[in-house]
């Protein structure tokens, strides 16, 4: 039996979860960390830094190992902050996942 090609290379996977992540920042944000939510000022709206994240993250000798999206907003007392998200969807067994996630 021929293999089927993938669809999607492996090494983005994670392409349509940070994709959702700029579409739906606000929903995720409230569902996974309701009082930091809470505090943002969603009327002035968020920007993701795509760029600026590149330019952050050396180069890594042990492969792509990084956060997945850095996020300017604002609170609602005024001030400027970004947030450093790394989302991780895992549907199989690994043995050294922790370790791994810990070195992002």
């Amino acid at each position: 039996m021929e293999e089927t090609p993938l669809a999607t290379p492996p090494d983005t996977f994670d392409d349509p979860w940070k994709e959702a992540l700029d579409t739906f920042f606000r929903e995720f944000l409230e569902f996974f960390l309701p009082a930091a939510a809470a505090e943002v000022d969603w009327d002035r709206g968020y920007e993701s830094l795509e760029n600026e994240l590149r330019q952050l993250i050396p180069a890594s000798e042990i492969g792509k190992r990084h956060v997945d999206k850095l996020v300017k907003l604002w609170l609602r007392d005024g001030s400027e902050t970004w947030v450093l998200i790394h989302v991780e969807i895992q549907s199989q067994d690994e043995e050294d996942f922790p370790q791994r996630l810990a070195i992002y």
